[in-house]
């Protein structure tokens, strides 16, 4: 068929299913490719894969103001079926294992010049028995470190949809990652958006949500006004047949050295 007007729902349905899973099984298989030759480059990288992760767990989730998110209300008598929550915006992880573990971070610190919050890449370690805050851009870098590997001792590190948050570059493709537990020794499972879990690093004064003190040095980049980035609109590619044949013999003339 040569288009999908021509189909039913269901059948339209399936054809978009099966093009994702293809999507999806390629993107795995590139991935194995480039796992399998990282692992050829660097002999040491099976031995390192994921020692720290059963001395890392995550305790809490960080939020910020109270309209990020919406969840499903677990209370099955209310008649509010969703609920508003904080956004998602780090994560505090606990080191109870024996050894310091290095991460990279930012410190945010107000810039009286500036008018805003400006924030300097550093190296911190989490000490043995201490906790450390990460937004998720940072945790996500974290995680991913060979030592780490996406695992925690109580959860996995799992990518979300996030799709316009991908096409912001990198800082938003490592945003689309988020925690999630798994369940424990009782069967029981937390959930990111528990109240036991999350801590909410702002708080409202005077109408607007500000960072609290004690989470500014991680944080204070969201008292910042919010820059409006403007993308160039993409060129639409238009070609002819002679265009693509033109570029065919370029290619070839390069490939020959002529």
């Amino acid at each position: 068929m040569d288009n999908l007007e021509s189909l039913g729902v269901e059948e339209v349905k399936t054809v978009k299913e099966s093009a994702v899973d293809v999507e999806k099984k390629a993107r795995i298989d590139a991935m194995k490719k480039d796992f399998e030759q990282a692992v050829l480059n660097d002999t040491t990288l099976l031995d390192r894969k994921g020692i720290y992760s059963d001395a890392l767990e995550v305790v809490n989730s960080l939020g910020w103001g109270d309209k990020g998110n919406i969840v499903l209300n677990p209370d099955e008598t209310s008649e509010e079926r969703l609920l508003p929550v904080s956004k998602n915006v780090g994560y505090r992880v606990i080191n109870n294992g024996d050894d310091a573990i290095q991460y990279q971070t930012e410190v945010w610190a107000y810039d009286e010049q500036a008018g805003k919050f400006i924030g300097t890449p550093v190296t911190k370690v989490i000490a043995p028995g201490q906790t450390a805050d990460l937004s998720r851009m940072y945790m996500t870098m974290f995680a991913a470190r060979p030592e780490v590997s996406f695992r925690f001792a109580n959860g996995i590190v799992v990518k979300g949809s996030g799709s316009k948050a991908a096409k912001t570059g990198l800082k938003g493709e490592l945003e689309t990652y988020h925690f999630r537990f798994e369940k424990n020794e009782d069967g029981e499972k937390k959930q990111i958006n528990d109240d036991s879990v999350k801590l909410n690093v702002g708080e409202k004064i005077g109408g607007k949500w500000v960072v609290k003190q004690q989470f500014q040095e991680v944080f204070g980049f969201l008292n910042n006004d919010k820059e409006e980035t403007k993308t160039a609109k993409a060129k639409k590619l238009t070609y002819t047949a002679q265009d693509l044949a033109a570029h065919y013999v370029r290619k070839l003339m390069k490939d020959a050295g002529i």
